[in-house]
């Protein structure tokens, strides 16, 4: 489950303005429908404090063979679940890689773009190798 504070970034994030240079016909209208029609999520994740069905649908470690593609996670030590991507990677089945140190929001972020596009073209080349 989300952290509270991960609660109000994620809802801040999704209710920000469509980027008027990709939809400059529609983003004003767009976004106030957005708007609108916006869950409260934190109220709705305090409605399901358990690991409960609505939890459940969403989670890889309900079952790790689901996923049949390579895995890149990032992942930090400051974060709530430190030992989360840790499981994932004993789970899985599928290639797979992890990036993780001491937080993942910003200085990591060039590193994991850069690792994550290697990854793709060894991909495209036939596997990752190392």
């Amino acid at each position: 489950m989300i952290t509270s504070g991960g609660a109000i970034l994620c809802w801040a994030y999704m209710c920000r303005a469509i980027d008027s240079e990709i939809k400059p016909d529609t983003w004003k209208e767009e976004s106030v429908k957005r708007l609108e029609e916006m869950p409260l999520w934190p109220a709705n994740w305090m409605e399901h404090q358990t690991r409960d069905d609505y939890w459940k649908h969403g989670s890889v470690s309900v079952n790790y063979d689901d996923i049949k593609v390579p895995v890149f996670a990032l992942d930090g030590w400051a974060d709530s679940y430190t030992n989360s991507v840790l499981t994932l990677m004993e789970g899985l089945s599928v290639p797979r890689k992890a990036l993780i140190d001491l937080g993942h929001m910003y200085l990591l972020m060039t590193e994991c773009l850069s690792r994550q596009l290697i990854s793709l073209v060894k991909l495209q080349n036939g596997g990752i190798n190392g």
